[in-house]
C-alpha cells in the first residue's frame, strides 16, 4: 500500500529513489517551521525531537497530494516508521473530510502523537488545529513499526504538496 501511495521506501535501491529521498529530506528539514510564526511542537511541549523526515503522498481519490514532515523523540530512529505511518496518514485523511477540505485550501495541520509498542497513541489536539482532532483520533491505535518498543513522541506536519491534482 505504501508504494502505491507514492511513498519513498528505504529498502528500494534504485538510484533515483535515493536522489528523491535526499531532495525530500532537504525540503522537509528546511521548511518545517521555517516560515511559521507559531512555536514549534518542541517549543510548545518541551519535547526534544530529532531531524524531520519528509514523505510525499501522491494524490488519490479525494485526498490531494500531501507533503508530510515528521520527527520523533531525539535519539530514536524514525526510518522504520515511514511506510506504516504513510499508510496510516492516508487512511486517516480518508476518514476526515474536513481535514481534506482544509489542506486542499492551503492550510497546514500539525499533530502530536505518542507511539509505544508499535502503535500510535492519540494524545488529543489543540482546538485551533485545522483537521487536527479528527486526524489525531483517526491515527490513534494505528500500527507502525518502531526502532524499539519503548514510548516516544511523534510530531507531524501535513500540507498540500505542489501537485494538487487528484487521481481516481
Amino acid at each position: 500500500m505504501a508504494i502505491a501511495l507514492g511513498v519513498l521506501v528505504f529498502k528500494r535501491s534504485h538510484p533515483f529513489t535515493w536522489v528523491t529521498l535526499l531532495f525530500a529530506l532537504s525540503i522537509a528539514s528546511s521548511s518545517v517551521g521555517a516560515c511559521d510564526s507559531k512555536p514549534t511542537p518542541e517549543a510548545r511541549a518541551g519535547h526534544q525531537y530529532g531531524d524531520a523526515v519528509g514523505i510525499r503522498l501522491d494524490a488519490h481519490g479525494p485526498v490531494p497530494a500531501l507533503a508530510v514532515a515528521f520527527a520523533v523523540t531525539k535519539g530514536r530512529d524514525p526510518s522504520p516508521m515511514v511506510g506504516p505511518l504513510a499508510t496510516a496518514l492516508y487512511a486517516a485523511a480518508l476518514a476526515c473530510p474536513a481535514f481534506v477540505s482544509a489542506v486542499s485550501a492551503g492550510k497546514t495541520t500539525r499533530l502530536e502523537l505518542g507511539a509505544e509498542h508499535n502503535a500510535l497513541e492519540a494524545l488529543g489536539a489543540r482546538a485551533d488545529e485545522v483537521g487536527g482532532p479528527c486526524m489525531t483520533a483517526a491515527l490513534g491505535g494505528k500500527a507502525v513499526t518502531m526502532d524499539r518498543p519503548e514510548g516516544m513522541d511523534v510530531a507531524i506536519e501535513l500540507r498540500q504538496a505542489g501537485d494538487a491534482s487528484t487521481r481516481p
